[in-house]
């Protein structure tokens, strides 16, 4: 398993991922964390520790070579203490000969002070081996992260079992001045996180036991929202390094069908201050509060180890009462905001190991992670961290703690950056990180600023497709409104087209009485036209009219027509073929003639009729049909024997002669036989064409 970066060559750089390794300790089952020393990236391999994360201490402690680790073997126990294979053997500790880069600083004690005042058994105070040397994340390989010339230290107390990578900003001052730690100068040097940040849970070797548990999680510069969930809560950091939170409550509620009732661990207790460390798995909390877990978990205290002992039935009946501890912290003990920390009988459950407090006859014993403060400190320690989630923002002075999430099987990854507060997109206003908004503690993500921009973009070309939509839709309907309307052959009687239409001329009655009598009705068409009409073009013609002849003489007045405006009645026919005996043909050597134009001059026709028709009644037309067309049926028998027929109506077409001749156009004198005939025949007229 190997170190690995989030991303590469982004201007803002990515969190640093340390690969969980196996569970181990000799004080619980805990996740573990590889760090390797010498290494150069070239030609020199470094040498593999598994360690502790420590939230308090600034300091990478390493197991030296010890005389006391001989249970069972050298070699077990050393692999026990973290110390892995170095050069396909297994090493019995760091070894500084074997390493080109180690430069010797010092032999000095061990700053407890930086741990918050425990009371370190059965070595109260103890020295170490310090120096610089290469400090690389993760297995030795030639892509691993490293920082040169790193502070570090040799340890072999029973103590520190096995070895401690500190993430506090803390200066090292072990002898003259203060040298910055591995966390700090990782963020400094090259800006290799995007910011000074982590994020860190101590995982659950009893979760999901069937797979293994689940194992922690350290993320440098960013943290893991997949891990949490969203009731959490941020808090102020002291002197800009102590993890201090209100503790606010302390709840023991055994499993439902045991009991019903929950029951507070406080004993009258209105709060207390305590601190968030994993260096040791201990809960170190008042007297008065150990007493009611020693009662509630049935457990056996060794004063002299200051060690709460858990027995074989002991163990059975807390598993059968299944209980819950819910333990409610905020930034201060009365604080409106708070979360609450769940954690079942089973976080609780621990085996010691050799050799735990530095007794080697306590091996295999179950005990509670649990002492009384000896001197007022109080703390939470890596048992609570478990069931928490925990994200340091060192740039904003705070800190935030919310419950860790557990699924079967675990959701994937989800890592996200805490921004520095230098950075261009973060928000360096925010005087606290946010918790439950599933995004960096510090800003937004590069990713996540691209997908805002990518969004509006979006919505802006949605807004102007709709605004486009709306108005082409407003601007058709205006269009719609507008424009003539289409032929409708249900209403095409109401519409008017104009259109040219060849037919024979048709003049308007000449008769002054007869437009005194319609004056009020010449506007109205008597006929609805159609809008379009389909009908064969004919070529213009000239109507043929006879000169008035002596044979009309014998009419009398009143036989006459009422269309008398003219000198004498006039017989008009159409200069087509002749298909019948009833059908006038066109004499021949006449000379053409042309109708007179004009408003005031009508052609009478003579009305053939027995009765005298007075000028104000409109004539009955009666015809039959020709000869021709008898057999075609393309006439049709008009008769209107009652004088209450439909009157002819002016035509609604006036037009004048010709403009000029076409080849069509025949126009000559009837013979003056033919005008006799014309004269003489009693037979029903052939109305004009109209």
């Amino acid at each position: 398993m190997s170190l690995y970066r989030r991303a590469e060559n982004n201007t803002i750089p990515a969190p640093v991922i340390l690969p969980p390794g196996d569970f181990g300790g000799n004080d619980g089952q805990w996740t573990t964390f590889t760090i390797n020393l010498g290494n150069d990236n070239e030609n020199t391999a470094g040498q593999d520790f598994r360690v502790m994360i420590s939230t308090s201490s600034p300091y990478i402690l390493i197991p030296d070579r010890a005389e006391w680790c001989t249970v069972p073997t050298q070699q077990e126990c050393a692999k026990a203490r973290g110390v892995q294979l170095f050069r396909s053997s297994q090493s019995l500790g760091y070894d500084s000969t074997a390493s080109s880069h180690w430069q010797q600083y010092g032999t000095y004690d061990v700053p407890l002070e930086a741990f918050p005042l425990i009371d370190w058994s059965p070595d109260p105070k103890f020295n170490a081996s310090w120096g610089f040397e290469n400090v690389g994340l993760g297995p030795s390989s030639p892509t691993t992260p490293i920082l040169e010339k790193q502070l570090m230290a040799q340890v072999h107390s029973k103590d520190f079992f096995m070895g401690i990578f500190g993430l506090s900003q803390t200066s090292i001052n072990p002898g003259n001045g203060g040298v910055d730690p591995f966390f700090v100068q990782f963020n400094n040097n090259n800006k290799n996180t995007p910011s000074k940040s982590y994020s860190y849970t101590a995982g659950a070797h009893y979760r999901n036991d069937s797979k293994g548990g689940v194992q922690g999680s350290v993320i440098l510069g960013g943290r893991d929202v997949s891990r949490f969930t969203e009731n959490g809560v941020s808090m102020g950091l002291p002197n800009n390094q102590t993890l201090l939170v209100g503790v606010q409550d302390i709840t023991y509620t055994p499993d439902k069908q045991v009991t019903s009732n929950a029951f507070s661990m406080m004993n009258g207790s209105t709060g207390f201050y305590a601190v968030v460390d994993s260096t040791l798995p201990y809960f170190y909390l008042p007297g008065p509060i150990c007493n009611e877990f020693k009662d509630k978990f049935q457990l056996d205290y060794d004063e002299k180890a200051n060690m709460y002992w858990v027995s074989d039935s002991a163990h059975d009946q807390n598993k059968k009462n299944n209980a819950t501890v819910s333990i409610r912290i905020g930034e201060k003990p009365g604080s409106q905001q708070f979360t609450s920390i769940r954690l079942p009988y089973d976080a609780f459950d621990l085996t010691a190991g050799f050799p735990l407090n530095g007794y080697n006859n306590n091996t295999g014993r179950k005990f509670f992670p649990m002492k009384q403060a000896p001197k007022g400190v109080f703390i939470l320690g890596r048992t609570f961290l478990q069931e928490a989630y925990l994200t340091v923002d060192y740039e904003r002075g705070n800190f935030s703690i919310a419950p860790a999430l557990f699924s079967d099987p675990m959701p994937s990854s989800h890592v996200v950056p805490i921004l520095s507060t230098s950075a261009p997109s973060s928000s360096p206003s925010s005087s606290s990180t946010p918790i439950g908004s599933g995004g960096g503690g510090g800003g937004l993500s590069p990713g996540a600023v691209a997908g805002i921009v990518v969004g509006i973009v979006i919505a802006f070309l949605l807004g102007a497709l709709v605004a486009f939509l709306f108005w082409k839709k407003k601007h058709k309907k205006a269009v719609e409104e507008n424009k003539p309307p289409a032929f409708d052959t249900v209403v095409a009687g109401d519409q008017i087209k104009p259109r040219r239409v060849s037919e024979l001329d048709s003049e308007p009655p000449g008769s002054p009485e007869y437009y005194a009598r319609r004056n009020d009705q010449k506007d109205v068409v008597p006929f609805p036209p159609l809008d379009e009409t389909h009908e064969m073009d004919s070529p213009p013609v000239e109507l043929w009219s006879p000169p008035i002849t002596s044979s009309l003489s014998g009419h009398t007045e009143n036989e006459r027509d009422y269309f008398g405006a003219a000198a004498g009645p006039r017989r008009r026919g159409a200069t087509r073929e002749s298909s019948g005996k009833n059908t006038p043909g066109i004499p021949e050597n006449l000379g053409p003639h042309e109708l007179p134009a004009g408003d005031d001059v009508v052609a009478p026709v003579v009305w053939q009729s027995e009765d005298a028709r007075s000028p104000d009644i409109s004539p009955i037309h009666s015809r039959g049909p020709s000869d021709a067309t008898a057999q075609t049926g393309i006439d049709t028998v008009v008769s209107r024997p009652d004088a209450d027929g439909i009157a002819r109506r002016p035509s609604q077409h006036i037009r004048g002669p010709s403009d000029a001749p076409t080849e069509s156009t025949a126009v000559s004198e009837p013979t003056a036989e033919d005008r006799e005939a014309w004269a003489q025949d009693s037979g029903p007229r052939r109305p004009l064409s109209g």
